[in-house]
């Protein structure tokens, strides 16, 4: 036998114990998966999503692909990032962080979640965190309306004081506001937000002014806020 039919045959004897290997490697019943760790899976149902690409525990961990995985997971509406791994001999890791949703927009009768970027999440559904502001823009252009929504919240976020108690804002023209309270009053504020919710903040703390039977706060004059008190007819019992 020549040396080189002696390295073709040790080639080939090598090749088929390296398929060999890997087929028994990944045989049915072979390293199968036993746990999966799911962390940061508030409002996704990653269950599902391994469901559906036939992961179960029974499966052979090396034929588990953590890239299609993690892929599948970035296309639910409320992740915002995904890391897959397997942890061998028998525990896949799944941990997500999700959006956080800041508020809501209209369309037509749909409400939309959106994101810290003012971007939509999804839908509104039941069961959804829903007990948030909705906000409507149909001035600014719509490349402009996530941006405009971002900075309106950053300054809510600042103000829990002002959020928990805000049903619907309205974006208008020139920077201008108009804010609706779960009590049914209208705050008017101008492209000086900062300053006026300053000023608003300074009137609750020292009248509870948004408390009373008032109608509407008007704070687009300067360092001013005049105050409409509700209608006779409208000064029964307030709900809500």
């Amino acid at each position: 036998m020549t040396r080189s039919t002696l390295i073709g045959a040790l080639f080939i004897v090598l090749a088929a114990a390296a398929v060999f290997g890997w087929q028994a490697a990944h045989a049915p019943g072979r390293f199968p998966l036993q746990e999966i760790r799911i962390e940061g899976a508030l409002h996704t149902d990653v269950e599902a999503t391994v469901s559906a690409l036939g992961i179960d525990k029974a499966r052979n961990m090396l034929r588990i692909d953590p890239i299609a995985l993690r892929t599948a997971l970035l296309e639910r509406p409320w992740v915002k990032e995904a890391q897959v791994s397997r942890r061998f001999p028998s525990t896949l890791d799944i941990n997500l962080t999700e959006k956080r949703a800041l508020c809501m927009s209209r369309e037509g009768e749909t409400l939309y979640l959106l994101d810290e970027a003012g971007r939509r999440i999804k839908a509104a559904e039941p069961g959804d965190p829903l007990i948030l502001p909705v906000i409507t823009d149909d001035f600014s252009a719509p490349n402009e309306r996530p941006e405009r929504v971002t900075q309106f919240m950053t300054a809510l976020e600042e103000r829990p004081w002002l959020k928990t108690r805000l049903s619907e804002v309205t974006a208008l023209p020139g920077g201008r506001w108009v804010l609706y309270t779960r009590e049914g009053v209208r705050l008017l504020l101008s492209n000086r937000l900062e300053s006026e919710l300053k000023l608003l903040n300074a009137l609750q703390n020292r009248y509870r002014i948004l408390d009373r039977r008032i109608r509407q706060v008007d704070l687009r004059v300067a360092g001013r806020a005049a105050v409409r008190p509700l209608e006779k007819e409208e000064s029964g019992p307030r709900t809500g």
